[in-house]
């Protein structure tokens, strides 16, 4: 079926929202649907959530306010006999009801396509383990894992691999975060809750690789093979902590091109192994030591990274995917008048680093743990964009509202050298704080890697923030430590604190000495393709 044989699309919501997933679902739903109807091709929209975004947006040509079932879906789908169904839309949970209606044969018996990919997809997404045995045939690398039913079966895994394990449940009927577990207590509270939330009644037991770098990718594909990558993001923080609660900067800081390169490869590799239409989204775990690297994910659902990786690059990600969906090829997609002068068919070139940073808002929800593990627990997340990591990391930090962050090398903790060790070894949210006090203690570079797994570079770049800082603050009134601290992301406000002044004197003073700040824009430029 070509898009000229699509009259109408189904298109699922995303739900109510949870804690963290941002409305990232909901955003696509929108944006997606809205690039669909465009094409003169109808939409049918089914939600629960009448408060959401796409259900009031009305781009929709109907909506129907429904619970999120297999058996409520049915029925709208024998009413509405659309031709396509899009399944890339409202995380698992959208992928869970389409294995549900295909299973009872509703979109074979009403004749509609399922669009971007194909029945095998549903199921390994569903099922990590399968999609785990499909990468080891295309030869990509996987984590030794394996499904269990029962405690035993789990054991029995563990005296194989060893602790530390990741348990996650298989066909969970909710957003399941993979929990971590360092014994034997640890794992039973895990299997606990992965039974119960499974469909199936199974988790996947799965060899621990805490501490590597991860690394994350988003690429595009259409219907005649032609891919590109949107974006390569590195994480902060290493594998062990979920990366909706790590900071994350694009593009990539610390690998090498021919790792890149390697990363590009294998994501456009799995695309197309996997027939996937649209967009796709794959996580890796590199081994900083040897080189090697496992892929820990595949997510062809739209996701908080695809919408960053939107976002620091300005591809317009949801209009060329919904183009893609109906068939369209990326060569063909027109794009908006904002982008009159470019094309799909690009790969974009980061001239700036956007940081993304997650939030908790612990003045309101007073018991969450702020413990960083494999489980989310931030709610959200704001982002920095700068010319430099510096400037792109104190941005992101100010918009997190988190005043503590200002003149950082000016307010000592009172933690005791034991206490700060821990906080290094066990992060918890707000972790920068504790970074750089460790840093102004003395504390060796090499050694804050060895403790936290972090890169040392990030290291070298908080303790230029705070070189910066200290030259600041012993300068009072000086022209190269303001336009230095200015041109590295520091505010007004910073320098007046560092000189005990007023905000006012600091402005002044800057336009004396024309220290002016400059707005630039976030544009897409490009390179070659395969």
């Amino acid at each position: 079926m070509n898009n000229q044989a699509l009259q109408k699309v189904l298109i699922i919501g995303a739900g109510h929202n949870d804690i963290g997933r941002e409305g990232q679902h909901d955003a696509a739903v929108t944006q997606i649907g809205a690039a669909i109807r465009r094409l003169g091709i109808a939409v049918v929209l089914v939600d629960n959530n009448a408060y959401s975004v796409a259900a009031e947006n009305r781009f929709a040509d109907k909506v129907y306010l429904e619970p999120l079932t297999v058996a409520a879906l049915s029925k709208i789908i024998e009413t509405e006999q659309p031709d396509g169904l899009i399944p890339s839309l409202g995380g698992v949970q959208t992928v869970t009801l389409i294995q549900g209606l295909i299973r009872n044969n509703v979109l074979k018996n009403n004749h509609v396509k399922l669009l971007q990919w194909d029945q095998d997809v549903v199921d390994m997404i569903v099922n990590p383990a399968l999609m785990s045995n499909r990468l080891k045939d295309m030869g990509e690398p996987v984590i030794a894992s394996q499904v269990v039913a029962s405690t035993t079966e789990a054991m029995a895994v563990v005296r194989h691999v060893g602790f530390p394990v990741i348990v996650k449940s298989v066909a969970p009927r909710i957003e399941a975060s993979r929990q971590l577990c360092e014994d034997e207590d640890e794992l039973q509270r895990a299997l606990a809750m992965g039974f119960k939330v499974s469909g199936t009644k199974q988790c996947i037991v799965e060899q621990s690789i805490v501490g590597y770098k991860e690394l994350e990718f988003v690429a595009v594909r259409d219907q005649k093979d032609t891919a590109l990558l949107v974006s390569g993001m590195e994480n902060f923080d290493p594998v062990g902590i979920h990366s909706a609660d790590s900071i994350v900067f694009a593009p990539t800081q610390t690998i090498t091109d021919q790792e890149y390169q390697q990363f590009r490869s294998a994501t456009l590799k799995i695309m197309r192994k996997l027939h996937l239409t649209g967009s796709c989204h794959v996580q890796f775990a590199l081994d900083p030591t040897t080189q090697n690297y496992y892929v820990i994910k595949v997510t062809p659902y739209f996701d908080r990274t695809m919408a960053l990786a939107a976002r620091a690059t300005e591809y317009p990600l949801a209009q060329v995917v919904g183009n893609l969906m109906v068939g369209i090829s990326l060569a063909e997609v027109k794009l908006p008048g904002a982008y009159r002068k470019q094309t799909a068919l690009i790969e974009p070139v980061l001239d700036h680093i956007v940081c993304r940073i997650p939030v908790w808002p612990f003045n309101v929800l007073k018991k969450v743990s702020h413990q960083l593990d494999t489980v989310t627990e931030s709610t959200g997340s704001v982002i920095g964009i700068g010319r430099s990591t510096e400037e792109a990391l104190l941005k992101g930090l100010r918009s997190t509202d988190e005043s503590r962050y200002h003149v950082i090398a000016n307010r000592p903790q009172n933690y005791s050298e034991g206490e700060l060790i821990q906080r290094l070894i066990h992060p918890q949210a707000g972790r920068m704080l504790i970074l750089l006090e460790a840093l102004n203690r003395g504390y060796q570079i090499d050694e804050l890697a060895e403790l936290t797994k972090i890169d040392a570079f990030y290291f070298y770049k908080l303790s230029h923030i705070l070189e910066i800082e200290r030259a600041l603050r012993e300068r009072p009134f000086d022209v190269h430590a303001l336009g230095r601290a200015k041109y590295f992301g520091f505010t007004d406000e910073d320098a007046a604190a560092a000189w005990q002044t007023d905000v006012a004197k600091v402005r002044n003073f800057a336009l004396e000495n024309e220290i002016q700040p400059t707005f630039k824009e976030v544009r897409t430029d490009c390179r070659g393709i395969y």
